[in-house]
């Protein structure tokens, strides 16, 4: 999976800024399981929520892979920010 500097200027624009990351994971947006395979992670703003249909909607335009799956992840509750923490995980699933 690839994705270059001028879709994240596109994402940045659609949604805000974020940071990248990467991580391992084992589930599948269906909740089934495979081996440990690397994924990318995306943060907008203040793990904010966004729309997890439209990242996924053009990431795959934007990369032209029908393959990617934007799952979206609870990370923690923050009580002082008065709600749940989000971040994004990007795979590749074929």
């Amino acid at each position: 999976m690839r994705i270059s500097i001028n879709h994240l200027i596109l994402l940045e624009e659609k949604f805000g800024t974020f940071e990248v990351g990467t991580t391992m994971t084992d589930a599948n947006p269906d909740g089934t399981f495979l081996k440990l395979k690397p994924a990318i992670t995306l943060r907008f703003g203040y793990w904010s929520r966004v729309p997890v249909e439209n990242l996924q909607s053009m990431l795959r335009s934007l990369a032209v892979d029908s393959y990617i799956c934007v799952t979206e992840n609870v990370v923690d509750e923050d009580e002082e920010c008065g709600g749940e923490l989000y971040n994004y995980i990007i795979t590749k699933n074929i």
